[in-house]
């Protein structure tokens, strides 16, 4: 998938999406739980109460992307480009953000706080 620019319906029903382009998509409320996303181009994408439990984001650029409210918790988040990521009401309970590049304004997420040193991807 590395380098193809997909549409929702690609997103919503694929599991492997390493490397994928799905820049200024909407895929707000998709159940992405899981997913390999990991080096994923999601800049400005629409990711506002996404599930994305467990994903694999390692290497994402999510710049711009609004994630308010999305559910990140145990997502691995390693070296992920966050920078002006909207995650106001976003869950990163256990979530590994070690490397995060651009860490957002995070008074409004649960859990990032304490998540530096206490969880680690598989």
């Amino acid at each position: 998938m590395a380098g193809l620019a997909l549409s929702v319906q690609d997103v919503a029903t694929g599991k492997n999406l390493r490397g994928a382009t799905i820049r200024g998509l909407d895929l707000s409320g998709l159940d992405l739980s899981g997913r390999h996303l990991e080096g994923v181009q999601a800049e400005r994408t629409g990711l506002a109460g996404a599930l994305l439990t467990g994903a694999h984001l390692e290497g994402a650029r999510l710049i711009g992307a609004d994630m308010r409210g999305a559910m990140l918790r145990s997502a691995c988040l390693r070296g992920a480009d966050l920078t002006d990521a909207q995650l106001d009401g976003a869950d990163l309970t256990g979530a590994d953000v070690r490397g995060v590049i651009g860490a957002p304004d995070t008074d409004h997420a649960t859990g990032w706080d304490v998540l530096r040193s206490t969880t680690a991807c598989p």
